[in-house]
């Protein structure tokens, strides 16, 4: 069981252990080797767990980009994360076309 990784234990760390391994479900997940994070961050509903999501991709994604724009990037790093980036951005505009269409009901196209 990872209760987690290599922290000190604080009393809010502790009530949050404490929580999952009231839970059955939770607890079970604990057992099964996620940390109590992953368990915490996997049972939040799932409204919090995509608006979270989408910030903290949009936060990653404009640090990269300003990277991009510092000239921080050379050319042989931008050539080996092309494909990568590639991989982002068909995701990217999957997610925005599920979203669109749970959204309206229609098809974004």
């Amino acid at each position: 069981m990872r209760i987690g990784r290599g922290r000190s234990t604080t009393p809010a760390r502790s009530a949050r252990l404490a929580r999952v391994l009231d839970d059955p479900v939770q607890r079970k997940q604990v057992l099964a080797g996620k940390t109590v994070q992953e368990v915490v961050e996997s049972n939040k509903p799932a409204r919090q767990q995509l608006s979270e999501g989408l910030v903290e991709v949009h936060t990653q994604l404009s640090r990269i980009y300003q990277l991009l724009g510092e000239g921080s990037v050379k050319q042989e790093d931008a050539e080996d994360s092309l494909e990568t980036a590639k991989r982002v951005r068909n995701l990217a505009v999957q997610v925005h076309k599920s979203l669109h269409e749970l959204a309206t009901g229609e098809d974004e196209e």
